[in-house]
């Protein structure tokens, strides 16, 4: 005996037929048996207007699409790769979670958000990944943070970078420096390096073809190691 379509079904029982024995068994085996304890299968979709409950798996081949999935799923969560398959939530649609959303993979999405702040984004516009919210200040705690794998990557910043600690780097290249105290190995430059205060080094070496000293004192300042002019030639004072 096998399931039958309607049509055919009903094209048993027409005015003055006498169903057989096969046909009174495909009539029951074309519908729902709710005592039945073996797996049963429709052809078509299946539309309830109530609600589903199952104490065992609701599985699909294709998609499980509803306006909302609510439920409690214990403490071990919800497993949504179990059979191997993945899972996609679209249309604008959201997950919602009070307690963790944890991936053995990747978790995709386009901004990620923490207490309403948008912490990482990317800007297809402009092709830059921006990390941190303009409202808050962003802490980025470790024992070391790397930027790219090469030389050839750059930190910018519109604003301040400072350090408890150190900052520590090959080359440093600024247009202009405003510190109480500068400690470097070696200071190189290919314009100006000026000074409000006073620049100390333990050795001084200059190496070009001019020197020019035109704001010296003409007469002996009393300081001892103070340059002065005298217009003709460059002096030491003596104090």
């Amino acid at each position: 005996m096998a399931s039958k379509n309607r049509t055919t079904l009903k094209g048993y029982f027409e005015t003055g037929d006498t169903p057989s024995q096969a046909q009174y068994a495909d009539l029951i085996d074309s519908n729902l048996n709710l005592s039945e304890t073996t797996d049963q299968t429709t052809a078509g979709g299946l539309n309830i207007t109530g609600n589903v409950t199952s104490s065992g798996n609701i599985s699909a081949s294709g998609g499980i699409e509803a306006t909302s999935f609510q439920g409690t799923f214990g403490s071990s969560g919800v497993d949504w790769n179990a059979r191997g398959a993945s899972y996609t939530f679209a249309g604008g649609t959201h997950i919602t979670a009070s307690g963790n959303i944890s991936a053995s993979g990747d978790l995709y999405a386009n901004k990620y958000h923490s207490n309403g702040y948008n912490l990482l984004r990317y800007k297809a516009n402009e092709d830059r990944t921006i990390v941190g919210s303009k409202f808050k200040t962003t802490h980025i705690t470790g024992s070391s943070l790397a930027l790219g794998d090469t030389s050839e990557f750059h930190v910018t910043a519109s604003g301040n970078i400072s350090a408890s600690g150190n900052v520590i780097a090959n080359e440093i290249t600024v247009n202009t420096l405003s510190s109480t105290n500068v400690n470097t190995t070696h200071v190189t430059a290919s314009g100006n390096i000026s000074s409000s205060g006073t620049i100390t080094g333990n050795n001084l070496l200059i190496d070009g073809s001019q020197v020019d000293f035109s704001n010296l004192p003409t007469s002996d300042p009393g300081v001892a190691g103070r340059l002065f002019s005298n217009n003709i030639y460059v002096k030491i004072s003596q104090g």
